[in-house]
């Protein structure tokens, strides 16, 4: 067998070490490795919806993992201001934060700002979300009413509304757009200049599927000159199950459902006792309108063997109520 000349085993060498070079090289470009990395770990962050000012901030935090101490310096834009938390001179291996807040007009929010270094680098950041105003209504999501479709009488919901910024406010006006089944019930403070309103939505019966609209209301917060509402009526039918599946586990083998009519009707219900051997299901007589069912598993019952739905007999009419195991049986 012939050994490898000297000038073969040299170029072996070359090669190997060619190979890390470039693996050095691509781990540098790819950012696998943090050594001498310098910038910031994100560079966008969205605040997401706010109505209190003072939440439409977002912190970025700056690495210096170079061999030389940094000075950084951040030119803002319109309706952003920046703060260092810490501190803009950034020694070698350290890190510093800095506080992106917008402080202008409600509305969405899409702003870019640099930073620059003392070595010239420059670095974008970007700061979205958006800011709806200082009036927060309570739900925060809009108003949803589920109304039973063979329901004969009015249906109301409550509705808040609330100073987010400490600024006492009054309703000068409001309106209902989409629809034509709701009304407003308004209190007597509307006028009035305080930190929280209150009001009723009256909903009409006899409709059906799902109407959807919209509540206007004009204020006198100066953020808040126009407040605008969600509204949703879903009308649905008698029977209601909360929660919608029996729900089992390992350490929660008994599960249960309430069943309940939303008009306040008398329920009858029959369970089907034909269920795979080891669960049983129990049957919590309530005054009539609102009843429980309770599927339970035996320790021994291999979950695995869990029906996939239980059949129940509500007012002659046959529902079946899904039946979910947690992925790791953990309950």
């Amino acid at each position: 067998m012939r050994r490898p000349s000297f000038g073969t085993a040299l170029g072996i060498v070359g090669m190997i070490t060619g190979a890390a070079v470039v693996c050095a090289v691509w781990i540098g470009r790819t950012g696998s490795a943090r050594e001498g990395f310098v910038g910031f770990l994100t560079t966008s962050s969205d605040f997401g919806r706010v109505y209190n000012p003072k939440d439409a901030f977002a912190e970025f935090t700056f690495m210096n993992n170079s061999r030389n101490p940094l000075t950084l310096d951040a030119h803002t834009c319109c309706g952003v201001s920046a703060r260092w938390i810490d501190n803009n001179k950034v020694p070698s291996g350290e890190s510093t934060k800095l506080r992106l807040s917008y402080n202008s007009r409600p509305g969405l929010v899409n702003r870019r700002i640099h930073v620059t270094s003392s070595t010239g680098a420059r670095f974008p950041l970007d700061l979205t979300g958006e800011c709806l105003c200082g009036v927060r209504p309570n739900p925060l999501s809009g108003v949803l009413i589920e109304i039973p479709e063979t329901r004969q009488s009015a249906t109301q919901e409550a509705l808040n509304l609330d100073s987010d910024d400490e600024i006492p406010f009054s309703v000068l006006n409001y309106r209902i757009e989409g629809t034509d089944i709701v009304t407003v019930l308004p209190d007597d403070d509307l006028a009035k200049s305080m930190m929280s309103h209150s009001l009723k939505l009256s909903v009409s019966p006899g409709g059906r599927n799902v109407e959807k609209g919209r509540l206007v209301l004009a204020t006198s917060h100066p953020q808040a000159q126009e407040v605008i509402v969600p509204v949703c009526i879903r009308f649905v039918g008698d029977v209601a199950i909360r929660p919608s599946a029996f729900v089992l586990g390992r350490r929660s083998r008994t599960a249960k459902v309430q069943v309940y009519s939303r008009s306040g009707s008398v329920l009858h219900l029959q369970p089907n006792p034909n269920l795979p051997s080891g669960y049983t299901l129990g049957h919590l007589q309530g005054d009539g309108t609102s009843q429980i069912l309770t599927l339970e598993a035996t320790q021994q019952t291999d979950l695995g063997s869990a029906p996939g739905s239980v059949s129940v007999l509500i007012d002659g009419v046959r529902r079946r109520i899904p039946v979910v195991v947690l992925s790791d049986m953990s309950g």
